[in-house]
């Protein structure tokens, strides 16, 4: 009687861990961008950012769920929960970049040739 209740509690927990791990790495992220860009990272003002990582990385590892609910096979819902997760880590990053570039005096410099725009 207790043996099949390991397979649901074994997901739930590796869904926590992973979920947990990709909100560490995508604040991490957003912590060392903004260093990078001369913002204190120690300010109170990061934390409005660092909650929404939390919900976005939420949302994203809640989305690699989808494709077990339309019935895809178990190598297909890898794929796409991968996808999800590793494109809004890109998102993020992205639109951090922007965020706080918009207002950085700090001058890039790109190399000849480079796909980069300044």
């Amino acid at each position: 009687m207790f043996v099949p209740t390991i397979g649901p509690v074994a997901k739930l927990l590796g869904i926590a861990a992973g979920s947990s791990l990709m909100v560490r790495l995508n604040m991490t992220l957003i912590l060392q961008i903004a260093l990078l860009f001369g913002y204190d990272i120690d300010s109170r003002e990061r934390l409005k950012e660092l909650i929404a990582i939390i919900g976005a990385t939420g949302l994203a590892s809640a989305s690699s769920q989808f494709p077990q609910l339309a019935g895809y096979p178990l190598h297909y819902r890898g794929l796409i929960g991968g996808a999800a997760v590793m494109t809004t880590s890109q998102l993020i990053g992205e639109a951090a970049i922007r965020y706080y570039g918009r207002a950085s005096t700090i001058e890039i410099d790109v190399p000849e040739g480079s796909p980069v725009t300044t």
